[in-house]
């Protein structure tokens, strides 16, 4: 930026710099300071002294005592003068003092040079930053044991996958970076955003927004906020959701929906950590830890054109990945037995006991809408149940036992490929096992000898299995779901 009354010396220093540089010109100080405030500041300032409302000396002190503005440098450009004026140009924080007339090759050469120092010192800030935070990570991450299990009370599991997850979050949660969830629908992405808010220890409080179907106008006023008169209708000042989480956390859901601009703006707000109300033309800080969420994936969206690179390798520094439910299939008893109390309190019943068929059918399942999708099974059974009998899911009451048609045979594929081709990722021989024993029942409508002879195993050999699953589904549901 250049900051001179006298259209000569600006002439002067733009054909100078154009070709290389892009070039703002304040013709006062008060102009050069409210420029600086706005969103595209300036990397380095060219400050003449004499300027017609406050001086070069008062205009460097103003932007080095405000936070926005204080890193920016300043070199002052002026006639020759006193020794002392070049000491107290240095005394309010410039960085260079430059003497007219001047040298285009020697202009140059400082410019460059400042702002090769300026580039320097953020890459060293950074680097430290980063270095502590990787130090920070380890430590958290070698331990064994969890040091605010609190925080997770309210995540149903025992799967060490999702220990060793908590262990993470743990280690992430002091971090001033955004952290990005990413996990299927139903997974507990919400769940995980209010255990990362509780380990964080912001005095602050939660305010999640679901970002999905917002324009690019409804964002930024969902998120800054608008100051009154900013446009039709908008008849009073009004906080936006980062100024209502300010010294406490912001969820923002489903951020794989934003549009381009959108994500524009969130990186910008993301890197500056400041952002402008509609309306204002002085920016307000960001205080909040940042989490942002989504079901998508951000990858394969980043090479279809249609989430920006810069904002994913920002978000995708610090990702929890959420597993699917039936990727934890151990968690099942944990789930349906808390699923059942929990049901049972909102319809004012006693809590029955999950029978040994339905707790096999549920292990048969899929469960593409996760742990949402079992609460709801689980709700309907209850709603259904009758006193004084084993909770069954509707529709199989009286049905014969282990006749497990959740899988059919007619919508088997034809060849092993196909089949292995049809599930999301390659399967372990423990689900293969799960799927073949479950098809081959189903194709005999339960009958476990020929399911037996199907699958090449006698009956005895068959009925372990079951046994064993049936064991491991019904095995210590009343354990705590953290200790």
């Amino acid at each position: 930026m250049i900051v001179d009354d006298d259209p000569f010396n600006v002439q002067l220093l733009q054909e100078l710099l154009h070709d290389t540089y892009e070039l703002r010109v304040a013709k006062s100080g008060e102009q050069a300071v409210q420029l600086c405030r706005q969103e595209n500041q300036p990397n380095l300032i060219l400050l003449d002294i004499e300027l017609p409302d406050m001086d070069g000396y008062a205009t460097c002190q103003t932007l080095k005592g405000q936070e926005s503005t204080a890193h920016i440098p300043v070199i002052f450009i002026t006639v020759k003068g006193l020794e002392t004026d070049e000491t107290k140009g240095f005394e309010v924080g410039a960085v260079d003092y430059i003497t007219k007339p001047f040298s285009p090759t020697v202009i140059k050469a400082r410019i460059h040079t400042h702002l090769s120092v300026q580039r320097s010192l953020l890459q060293a800030q950074e680097l430290l930053s980063l270095r502590n935070e990787v130090k920070h990570l380890t430590q958290g991450l070698l331990k064994d044991t969890l040091q605010q299990p609190d925080a997770f009370a309210a995540i149903i599991t025992q799967h060490p996958s999702m220990f060793a997850l908590f262990r993470y979050m743990e280690a992430l949660a002091k971090t001033n970076e955004p952290i990005l969830i990413q996990g299927e629908s139903g997974t507990g992405k919400e769940l995980i955003a209010d255990a990362l808010h509780k380990l964080n220890g912001r005095s602050g409080k939660q305010v999640s927004v679901n970002v999905a179907g917002l324009d690019d106008f409804t964002f930024s006023d969902t998120l800054f906020g608008h100051r009154r008169g900013a446009f039709t209708g908008a008849d009073s000042n009004r906080d936006g959701f980062i100024a209502q989480a300010e010294g406490g956390t912001l969820f923002l859901d489903e951020i794989g929906d934003l549009s381009n601009t959108s994500q524009i703006k969130l990186l910008r707000v993301i890197q500056e950590r400041r952002y402008y109300p509609l309306g204002m033309d002085q920016s307000r800080p960001m205080d909040v830890f940042l989490i942002c969420a989504t079901h998508q994936n951000l990858e394969e969206k980043v090479k279809e054109g249609s989430f920006r690179q810069d904002l994913y390798f920002r978000l995708n520094s610090h990702r929890i990945a959420l597993p699917a439910l039936k990727d934890r299939l151990d968690d099942l008893p944990y789930l349906v037995e808390h699923f059942i109390q929990e049901s049972a309190q909102i319809l004012g019943k006693e809590p029955p006991i999950a029978s040994k068929r339905m707790m096999l059918e549920l292990d048969c399942r899929t469960y593409p809408g996760n742990v949402r999708e079992l609460r709801g099974t689980i709700f309907d059974a209850m709603v259904q149940h009758q006193s004084n009998q084993e909770l069954e899911l509707p529709g199989t009451q009286g049905a014969a036992p282990m006749n497990l048609t959740l899988e059919t045979p007619d919508s088997a594929p034809k060849d092993m490929e196909s089949y292995l081709d049809q599930m999301d990722g390659f399967p372990t021989l423990d689900q293969m096992e799960r799927q073949l024993v479950t098809l081959a029942l189903a194709k005999t409508n339960g009958n476990q000898k020929l399911a037996a002879s199907l699958l090449g195993l006698s009956r005895q050999a068959l009925n372990r299995r079951l046994n064993r699953r049936l064991k491991d589904l019904n095995g210590s549901p009343d354990s705590k779901p953290l200790e």
